[in-house]
């Protein structure tokens, strides 16, 4: 799993997820579903709670499992405490956990904030806590960015480089056995994807060498027919069995 902790973090995950196939998780979901529940009890930050986290680790861990594919964790985490509870609870889940910082200078943090409107005052608030947990996160880090000086593009790049070398994960990534094509849909609609199983396409293929061959063309496109219609049927077989 990436955590993804700092400044400049929406942007550098969405030019991630579109050339990998890291899934992306963000926390606050977890977040806004305990604070409809805990309206309450006071908190300046989800990290205060922790139920947060002890169910960010959980929830992250399923979707892992669920899905199979590793997690691009977003969440800015500026208390060392609940880093290291965060931290361990995926380690006990038996995640590989590599962390990176975008890290950027206050001026240039201030800037950003001021000329963004979502959640600026709460930033604004956190502006020092996170000048004084630079300390502990740059340490901590597998990958410290300074976003100052590196476009966004550059910083995915580092990170998806640390990616592939750290956890193995794959570029652009596709199903197997897979061909998707583009039809035209009814008057008025979009084009709709299809997607068509290579077993499929060569027992189509070899039923229509087989027809052309006794249809007189050739008897090697008989046997041939065949040949791609059997390779088809154990494909079809195969497959099916893998997913019983």
């Amino acid at each position: 799993m990436v955590w993804i902790n700092g400044s400049g973090k929406t942007t550098t995950a969405q030019r991630i997820v579109e050339t990998s196939d890291l899934r992306l998780f963000d926390p606050e979901s977890v977040g806004f579903l305990l604070r409809d529940h805990l309206r309450d009890v006071e908190m300046s930050d989800f990290g205060d709670l922790a139920p947060w986290r002890a169910l960010v680790p959980a929830v992250a861990d399923e979707l892992a499992r669920f899905t199979g594919d590793n997690l691009m964790i977003v969440q800015t985490v500026l208390d060392q405490g609940c880093w290291q509870a965060l931290a361990s609870g995926l380690a006990t889940r038996g995640h590989e956990l590599v962390h990176v910082v975008l890290d950027a200078d206050p001026a240039t943090l201030r800037r950003r904030i001021e000329a963004d409107a979502e959640a600026r005052d709460w930033r604004l608030r956190h502006l020092v806590t996170y000048v004084e947990s630079r300390a502990w996160m740059l340490v901590s880090a597998d990958l410290v960015l300074d976003t100052s000086t590196l476009t966004a593009d550059d910083v995915a790049d580092a990170i998806l480089e640390l990616v592939v070398r750290e956890l193995g994960t794959v570029r652009d990534a596709s199903p197997p056995r897979r061909w998707e094509c583009l039809i035209d849909g009814p008057p008025g609609l979009p084009k709709q994807e299809v997607s068509m199983s290579l077993w499929l396409i060569l027992i189509i293929v070899g039923v229509i060498l087989a027809i052309i061959g006794f249809a007189g063309v050739g008897q090697i496109l008989i046997w041939i027919g065949v040949a791609v219609l059997v390779i088809g049927l154990i494909l079809s077989f195969t497959g099916r069995r893998g997913r019983v």
